[in-house]
């Protein structure tokens, strides 16, 4: 989910959005338990209060397979919520696996796939596993500023950085961080590149 589970009662939150109509799309490939189905949900909210959205089923797929979900909201909300679940909440036999890549909104499209090796940068992040410092490294110094964020699992912001000049590598002290996978964004001139790792 963009938003965060609160202890017994379910997702909440989410990302500034206002835009009435749109629609999700990406890839995704789906191994169901048994009779399972997964689901990707987009719920619009304007201050607190649902206001449009929709639901898509996933049925077992081997291969990468295209989807896309228009949505919609009778009135201009405040705030995006995507949710994405294996299963079923009350499925008899637990196990499902879905994967999702490259998932978008229309509205805010990414690049290209087959423009991502050219325009985005490399980046090594390093070490992985982190004990105290991560570290992110460029292939080579990008032009113009960059942004540098860390997230735990809940999407929350743990570091945020802003550079108006790239350095050669930016570190983040993860030491305070409890064990477990974390994300880690690069933006830069309108490319996103975002990854985990695992602080032990």
């Amino acid at each position: 989910t963009t938003g965060h589970y609160s202890p017994n009662s379910g997702p909440a939150g989410g990302l500034p959005y206002t835009r009435t109509s749109d629609t999700i799309s990406g890839f995704y490939k789906y191994t169901p338990a048994g009779s399972d189905t997964a689901m990707l949900m987009v719920m619009l909210s304007a201050s607190g209060t649902t206001v449009g959205g929709a639901n898509h089923f996933f049925n077992a797929a081997s291969a990468w397979t295209y989807f896309e979900m228009p949505f919609n909201a009778g009135t201009t909300p405040d705030t995006i919520r995507i949710d994405i679940q294996s299963g079923s909440w009350n499925a008899l036999t637990p196990g499902s696996v879905l994967k999702i890549d490259y998932l978008q909104l229309k509205s805010q499209p990414l690049l290209a796939v087959s423009d991502l090796t050219a325009a985005v940068p490399k980046v090594l992040a390093y070490p992985n596993p982190a004990n105290d410092v991560f570290n992110l490294r460029f292939d080579k110094v990008p032009a113009g500023a960059v942004n540098a964020r860390i997230y735990d699992m809940m999407g929350r912001v743990i570091d945020n950085r802003n550079y108006t000049a790239a350095p050669p590598v930016i570190s983040f002290q993860v030491g305070y961080l409890p064990a477990g996978m974390y994300f880690y964004e690069l933006s830069n001139n309108g490319n996103l590149i975002r990854d985990k790792f695992l602080k032990q």
